[in-house]
């Protein structure tokens, strides 16, 4: 895959997945298909944005025939890392 294809893995992760979310753990649940430093790349370059999440799940939401009000929350805080150089 390339790309598109971790940029639409990504977006699917976050709309499936509760709590806590990252990188690495999206890595080990695609077995090492993408490394933590492919998928950190995509996300700081841009190419994840709030129009790409948006339409995806209106989509899926659409697709799963949920009714009635619907609230996709997405939180973009970065945590600080004591021991990085930078954040």
């Amino acid at each position: 895959m390339g790309t598109v294809g971790l940029r639409n893995t990504y977006v699917d992760y976050l709309l499936s997945t509760e709590g806590h979310i990252s990188a690495t753990d999206l890595s080990v649940a695609l077995e090492g298909e993408y490394s933590h430093d492919q998928i950190t790349r995509l996300l700081c370059s841009g190419e994840v944005d709030d129009k790409t999440i948006y339409l995806k799940g209106k989509h899926f939401i659409k697709n799963k025939g949920i009714k009635g009000v619907v609230t996709l929350s997405i939180d973009d805080s970065v945590v600080l890392k004591p021991y990085m150089q930078f954040n």
